[in-house]
């Protein structure tokens, strides 16, 4: 397949293999994800990419019973949209994260090498089954890792060196935007309006309310997001007793057991790096929350919060004087919730991958765990970051100076995308692009070269 404009090979992609991407309710919603796809890639205004990205991503959390994490991205476009950013050169990710999405389907299907090691992780980690096959497995862990994975730009800001606060407004806010959620919004969504009615779905399912922490300091925020409360059911279900409900323990129990050493060491200097982040600061003395780590955090306490009500609720049946609230929601569980190993070894595997994306990328030195990824060591983790590094195109600047000043940014049509000998093509308009992220995948990949082409220049 030689290499054409980047939103028509992705839309062509989209539009063709739209029932394997998301695992449709009906043929109605899958007709009008194809829709919002359309909306979304042949969108010439940041308004109407935007707003199909949102339709389109809502659409498929929705086939992974997350469609109210659109919460976290709603408040992150806000953020960015209003240009309440710290980051002077921070650019959209509203469409950004929706294009790794379609990006990493593609790439998937175009590299061999990269389906075989994703299907034998899959394998490791007992996630297959004959109603469960490795597109059904990835189509529910992707999204956590392309269209969730920046939500933590949240609690982005930033304190310096001599700086006498412990907390930033901006992480504050986002904080904020995590007990809506958690208190308010999604049993809203749920469709449970009352506090008796929340409170006795939690009672039948023998589960405390999640503990939030405080935003008193960055400490706090981070201590609260990476707790996961009791794990209670959830544990005995999945094979995870005893386990610290900490996050970072979570994460190095599922490398643990899927025997890959290197990633539980890997994640040991992560959680020492973002410590050190928020603790003692980073590049140039900044303080901060790393919006990756943040990320990884935030939609593993999202989704264990769900997963310990429901392993609950199938552990006590309810029984017919059970209120109507508490019948609809013990309906909304599908395939995964009677089996909580897949918390334990399919969320929990892609929100590490999550957590692991922005520090493996970056320039600065983390410790013994910064060295480059291999796919073996983890192919979802690999492919997150592969997207995430090529994705350059159609995305605006939250500051929009480029309105007047600095450099054009890049759009689809700078951008080619083909396949061929078992690898993806992208073929980027400039050379030096090109360069820059080659050089880019090659500080935090190892081997990238066998599952993609990066080329310069306008022919292939």
């Amino acid at each position: 397949m030689k290499p054409h404009r980047s939103t028509d090979t992705l839309l062509e992609y989209a539009l063709a293999e739209m029932p394997r991407l998301a695992t449709f309710a009906s043929k109605r919603k899958e007709k009008a994800a194809g829709k919002a796809a359309t909306r979304f890639l042949q969108a010439t205004m940041d308004e109407a990419r935007v707003r199909g990205a949102s339709e389109l991503s809502e659409a498929v959390l929705e086939c992974t019973d997350a469609a109210d994490a659109e919460h976290f991205r709603r408040a992150l476009l806000r953020r960015e949209a209003t240009n309440d950013v710290s980051y002077s050169r921070q650019r959209d990710h509203s469409a950004h994260t929706v294009n790794n999405w379609l990006l990493g389907w593609f790439i998937r299907d175009a590299s061999r090498v990269l389906d075989e090691a994703l299907t034998q992780a899959m394998s490791d980690r007992e996630l297959l089954a004959k109603d469960f096959d490795a597109d059904y497995c990835f189509s529910s862990l992707w999204p956590y890792v392309s269209i969730l994975h920046d939500v933590g730009y949240i609690f982005e800001g930033s304190l310096d060196a001599l700086d006498r606060s412990y907390v930033t407004a901006s992480a504050q806010r986002g904080f904020a935007v995590v007990a809506e959620y958690f208190k308010w919004q999604r049993w809203t969504d749920f469709g449970v309006r009352t506090r008796a009615e929340r409170l006795e779905i939690l009672a039948l399912a023998d589960v405390p309310e999640m503990e939030l922490g405080s935003s008193e300091s960055l400490a706090a925020i981070a201590s609260g997001l990476r707790d996961l409360g009791e794990l209670g059911s959830l544990a005995g279900d999945s094979g995870a007793a005893g386990v610290v409900p900490d996050a970072f323990a979570v994460w190095r129990r599922q490398y643990k057991e899927a025997n890959v050493p290197i990633m539980v060491e890997r994640i040991n200097e992560l959680e020492d790096a973002f410590i050190h982040q928020y603790a003692r600061g980073s590049s140039h003395d900044l303080r901060i929350l790393d919006h990756g780590v943040c990320s990884g955090l935030l939609l593993l306490k999202y989704a264990t919060s769900f997963y310990q009500i429901m392993a609950g609720l199938h552990r006590n049946p309810i029984g017919a004087k059970a209120s109507r609230a508490a019948r609809a929601f013990l309906k909304r569980a599908g395939r995964g919730y009677e089996d909580s190993g897949f918390w334990s070894n399919g969320i929990a595997w892609a929100t590490a991958a999550t957590a692991l994306h922005n520090l493996q990328q970056s320039p600065l030195d983390w410790g013994e765990g910064h060295r480059p990824l291999a796919l073996a060591d983890d192919p979802l983790a690999y492919l997150g970051i592969l997207v995430d590094t090529l994705q350059e195109w159609d995305r605006y600047s939250a500051s929009r100076t480029r309105l007047v000043d600095g450099g054009i940014p890049v759009q689809g049509g700078d951008v080619r995308i083909g396949r061929s000998r078992d690898r993806a093509i992208i073929l980027y308009e400039s050379a030096d692009l090109a360069s820059k992220v080659a050089k880019d995948l090659t500080r935090c990949l190892e081997g990238w070269r066998d599952v993609v082409d990066v080329l310069g220049g306008r022919k292939p």
